[in-house]
């Protein structure tokens, strides 16, 4: 008999061996909840033995041990461990008053599952809305509300539901069949269950949600922590807001309001930066436009700059070639410890850039590529010196 639906709060009692198997045996009646519909199996002893696993089958409840000596017919003393079941209840009914909350605040929402873990517990919403920080937050809100409410939960066997409560019945995949047993939390929740739960929601303690992730398309996960737990993460959450406020040197209602005013000068200070660069850049191809090297017929601009940027590299070496005759512009840039380079040239010049500048990238490595006026790359693993040094070479070579 299965009495952890009846009374979920007795954790010591007395039972008869039935059957036995392997190392399974089940009882007469029991109050240790099998592993099933999200919640873990209760941990225990029975006759001091150490309980490995509880599972349901066609025997019935069938209790795992690590060995079996016992024989049907034994009378047995059964002691389940109280905290783990408390935390399971605690866990379980958590779950139901967010999900209740979540129905309060989305449209639509199905539940998609739902699993007990070591301190945290899951709960999967099928749901096509965005389920954003703000509403996990007024979930939150909501569910504590709740638990300070004192709402009675009620437990019990229905071969069917009233046609309106079926409406706002939570179940799994399909309705269950037959007699059923219905978890209902006054006015907020009611569901389809055989999990273990309070009578009422103050039982249970303080709920936090800490955290959201996307399973699939439709699907989001919640993930929160109860009592004790929650307890603990709201002290670190306070802890971090301590220190943080500490650090800014102001008080922890004026936190963000730092911190969005460090990002302010820091959008302005970068800004900054850029204008620098920009203008260092600019003069270093000035200073550039007056050390051309003659390569034969051809004049060749090479140099470093201080640009970071691909895309300004590529345009300055075409700006440069611009209203010359018979010009090859190179310009090379430090980008994350290797060279990145973009090089053009006029029309008049007979060398087919990309192909002379893939042996470089053949040579040190890197990517990239261009047609014959213009080619640019980057992740060249060598020094500027050895690289300009090599382009002039490949350059003399090919004229």
């Amino acid at each position: 008999m299965k009495m952890y639906l009846h009374d979920p709060y007795t954790t010591n009692f007395d039972a008869q061996i039935v059957t036995t198997i392997d190392n399974g045996i089940t009882l007469d009646k029991t109050y240790f909840h099998p592993e099933g519909g999200g919640q873990p199996a209760d941990r225990g002893y029975i006759d001091g033995i150490s309980v490995a696993d509880v599972q349901e089958s066609e025997e019935g409840i069938v209790h795992y041990l690590p060995e079996n000596t016992f024989h049907e017919g034994q009378p047995v003393r059964c002691e389940i461990d109280k905290n783990f079941r408390l935390y399971c209840m605690k866990s379980h009914t958590g779950a139901h008053i967010i999900f209740g909350a979540a129905r309060k605040l989305l449209k639509n929402v199905r539940y998609a599952g739902f699993g007990i873990g070591k301190t945290s517990t899951r709960i999967d919403f099928g749901t096509g809305q965005k389920i954003d920080d703000n509403v996990l937050l007024e979930m939150e809100y909501l569910s504590n509300r709740v638990v300070l409410e004192n709402r009675k939960i009620l437990s019990y066997f229905s071969d069917e539901v009233e046609k309106r409560r079926l409406k706002d019945m939570v179940y799994a995949k399909e309705m269950p069949s037959g007699r059923i047993r219905v978890v209902e939390i006054a006015d907020w929740d009611i569901a389809a269950c055989s999990g273990t739960h309070f009578k009422s929601t103050q039982e249970i303690g303080l709920i936090k949600i800490i955290g959201k992730m996307k399973l699939q398309k439709g699907v989001t996960r919640i993930e929160f922590k109860i009592g004790d737990h929650a307890l603990e993460e709201c002290i670190d959450e306070k802890r971090i807001l301590q220190d943080t406020a500490v650090l800014l040197k102001t008080s922890k209602r004026e936190v963000t309001q730092k911190i969005n005013n460090f990002f302010e000068d820091l959008k302005v200070k970068e800004k900054q930066i850029e204008e620098l660069r920009e203008n260092l850049t600019q003069k270093e191809l000035e200073k550039l436009q007056e050390t051309s090297i003659m390569m034969g017929e051809y004049n060749l601009y090479i140099g470093k700059i201080s640009s970071k940027n691909p895309k300004e590299l590529g345009l300055s070496s075409k700006r440069m070639v611009e209203k010359k005759d018979k010009s090859i512009v190179v310009l090379v840039a430090d980008l994350n410890k290797t060279l990145m380079l973009a090089a053009s040239c006029t029309d008049d010049v007979k060398i087919k850039l990309n192909e002379i500048l893939r042996d470089v990238l053949r040579e040190f490595g890197g990517g990239g590529g261009g047609s014959p006026t213009f080619f640019q790359a980057g992740g060249i693993a060598t020094s500027y010196d050895i690289l300009k040094k090599r382009i002039e070479e490949i350059i003399l070579r090919n004229m």
